[in-house]
């Protein structure tokens, strides 16, 4: 399997540099004591040093806006994921409970202010591609009734997508029913930032979830194509 960025993104977004972590053999079911200790005091301690204000100047916030307005994304009414998320602690939001491994990256996510995503890696058809979507393809988003109507991209939109379906929307905003992660990732981002959060989440998968974790990442002006 291979998670790839396509010519056209990497043409776009010489810049881009994505990490990834791989994991496998993971313990993904029931609560852990300690990741909810850790938690509540990560969560009291970003509280104390962010407002909801304060937020929209962070550079990794300021970056994935204007990333969005790049690709035709107004990021005031279709609000990036890592601003969504950090804004909603700052106001008082509790921090969900979703699983070891969502919750592993989401305290990282909390911590560098960046976007992350999971999928489950057994439900992914080939490989995993960064690409723009023609428009016109189905989506089912993370949390859809199951009888509700599927969304449409739209015409250059940026998504990650896997060799016959749209995993993700608008870059990372929405992702999809199809692969979460149950118990059965052209911002002007410091690229210190993006190594730390990578091994943040990896540390973290390993002292929650065990199993084995790889860490890498991919970039437009080098190598745009990682066996996973």
């Amino acid at each position: 399997m291979t998670f790839e960025i396509s010519p056209r993104i990497a043409l776009a977004y010489p810049d881009l540099r994505i990490g990834v972590v791989v994991a496998s053999g993971i313990v993904n079911s029931g609560q852990d004591a300690e990741l909810t200790s850790i938690t509540e005091r990560c969560t009291a301690e970003f509280r104390k040093l962010h407002t909801t204000e304060d937020i929209l100047e962070h550079t990794n916030v300021v970056a994935w806006r204007n990333t969005y307005r790049s690709f035709g994304v107004n990021p005031k009414k279709h609000v990036p994921t890592a601003e969504a998320f950090c804004r909603r602690i700052a106001k008082g939001g509790a921090f969900p409970w979703i699983s070891r491994a969502v919750n592993s990256y989401l305290l990282a996510e909390l911590e560098f202010l960046l976007p992350f995503g999971g999928y489950d890696l057994d439900l992914i058809d080939g490989g995993i591609t960064l690409r723009y979507s023609p428009g016109g393809e189905a989506f089912t988003p993370l949390g859809a009734d199951p009888g509700s109507a599927a969304e449409v991209t739209q015409a250059d939109e940026i998504v990650y997508a896997d060799s016959t379906r749209v995993l993700t929307r608008s870059w990372n905003r929405k992702d999809a029913e199809c692969a979460k992660i149950t118990e059965a990732a052209c911002a002007t981002i410091p690229e210190a930032d993006v190594i730390a959060a990578v091994e943040r989440t990896r540390e973290y998968l390993i002292r929650f979830c065990g199993g084995t974790v790889r860490v890498a990442t991919i970039e437009s002006a080098k190598q745009t194509t990682l066996e996973l």
